[in-house]
Formats: structure tokens, C-alpha cells, sequence
């Protein structure tokens, strides 16, 4: 009915059982950048500086996303960096980039997925309570920090 030449493909577990496919992933050499933190009523934020991206800067092209991967040291009580739970993705998009869907978590570092043509990135330090809170939400148990009482130090 098509045509001599057709090929019939079928798939199996053995074929397509997530072992075998690996697609190509992209990667650069890691840089460091100078961030610059503001303290506001909502925490603490940083803004980076992102370096020269090996890319063209053709009117064409600025459709292109990239994801920046951003490892950083703690700040305070909040930190820069969460844990690898990708069940978090949104919650980190919505409290550290404040853009839902483009915040990843990866092994060590966040990702952020920004335009090419993106010369800064400014994120917002997330809490270690409220993160610890909602790794506990998310695997269906209730945390709260524990009340001080009178006469009790706190740990800072």
C-alpha cells in the first residue's frame, strides 16, 4: 500500500527500556561569575553577571534557550543552591526564580533555563525552613520548626 522499501518497526521492554537511549547533551566549561546580594522584605537575592556564552548573537537566533547552572555557597540561613528533588522543580521556579517552569534541580546546582541573550540572572535565596518544610510536604508529612522556649538558646 506504500510502497516497496517500507520498514516496519516494532518496539519492545528490550529496545526501549530507558537503557538505551542517551540522547546528546551539551555542556560548557565551568565559570565563575561575581554576584552582587540585596536585602529586601522578601530575603535575600543575588544577581550574577553571566560570562561570554559560546553563542551567536544573530537577531535569528534569540528564540534559543540555554539552562545556566548556578552552584553556590549558603547564605545565612538560606541557600542558593537546593537539594537534587526534582518533585521541587516548581516550587523552586516559582520561589527562587519566580517564574514556575524554568527552574530545574540538578545533581549540585539549579538550573535555570533563561534565554540566550540573557546577560544577568538574578535569584532569590530560599530559606532552609521553608525548603525543609516543603521536602517534607511534598512526601505527604507536616514539619514546623520546633518552639523555642524561655530561657532556650537558638541556633544561629
Amino acid at each position: 500500500m506504500f510502497g516497496a522499501g517500507l520498514s516496519v518497526c516494532t518496539s519492545d521492554t528490550g529496545i526501549f527500556n530507558g537503557l538505551n537511549l542517551n540522547p546528546p547533551v551539551m555542556g560548557f566549561a565551568d565559570k565563575s561569575v561575581l554576584g552582587a546580594s540585596a536585602e529586601d522584605a522578601l530575603g535575600t537575592s543575588v544577581t550574577f553577571q553571566l560570562p561570554e556564552k559560546p553563542f551567536f548573537s544573530d537577531v535569528e537566533l534569540h528564540s534559543q534557550m540555554m539552562v545556566v547552572s548556578v552552584s553556590a555557597p549558603n547564605i545565612g540561613k538560606a541557600m542558593l543552591t537546593p537539594p537534587f528533588i526534582p518533585q521541587l522543580n516548581d516550587y523552586y521556579g516559582r520561589n527562587a526564580y519566580f517564574i514556575y517552569n524554568k527552574a530545574r534541580a540538578e545533581r549540585g546546582s539549579l538550573g535555570i533555563i533563561q534565554n540566550v541573550t540573557s546577560d544577568q540572572l538574578t535569584l532569590r535565596a530560599l530559606p532552609f525552613t521553608k525548603v525543609l518544610t516543603k521536602i517534607f510536604e511534598t512526601f505527604g508529612m507536616k514539619a514546623q520548626p520546633s518552639p523555642v522556649w524561655p530561657g532556650q538558646r537558638t541556633a544561629d
